[in-house]
């Protein structure tokens, strides 16, 4: 082999060895960039894991401090406590008292309509969903004005509500 031939291999083999580091590189690259990714997917996994206990949190905290309005607007306004016992008792309202009794069944039904879509979603304790739906049950025996206005307005809730609803009632009063 001549010089010029031995000079041509060798760069050659020079280029060839060149490339062979080049995509031994390219593959190092490649993979770390893979797991770069593999990596932010697992991170945004474990953020979206604590976002979803955050709304659970700010839900429930939402859901008690509505509930906790309803019943202290009940308890600091004796006249309309009053007129509430005398609409359980099927005794005569006057029309303004009527109209008192059906916004307050009506708040209460949503606050309640709201509490089951939550748990529908996800966002609130399973188990203290069925710890509410038991003190429900027992709140609609001696409520029922509550009852009678959810038999008349019952159309205009949801089909799962209305489930929902009905299954908690302890016969069907409609």
């Amino acid at each position: 082999m001549t010089q010029s031939g031995y000079r041509a291999l060798r760069i050659r083999l020079d280029k060839l060895e060149f490339y062979m580091k080049l995509d031994s590189l390219n593959r190092w690259l490649t993979l770390s960039a893979n797991l770069g990714v593999l990596v932010g997917i697992i991170l945004l996994v474990v953020e979206l894991d604590q976002n979803r206990d955050m709304m659970r949190a700010q839900t429930r905290n939402e859901i008690a401090r509505a509930t906790q309005e309803l019943l202290t607007s009940w308890a600091t306004n004796p006249g309309l406590a009053d007129i509430i016992v005398r609409a359980n008792r099927s005794e005569d309202l006057s029309p303004s008292e009527y109209f008192m009794v059906a916004v307050r069944s009506e708040s209460m039904l949503r606050h309640i309509e709201n509490l089951h879509y939550q748990n529908r979603q996800g966002l609130f304790d399973r188990s203290e969903f069925e710890a509410s739906s038991v003190r429900l049950s027992q709140l609609l025996r001696g409520q029922p004005s509550l009852v009678r206005h959810w038999c008349a307005t019952r159309s205009g809730f949801s089909a799962e509500f209305n489930e929902y609803f009905q299954s908690i009632l302890s016969a069907d009063n409609c």
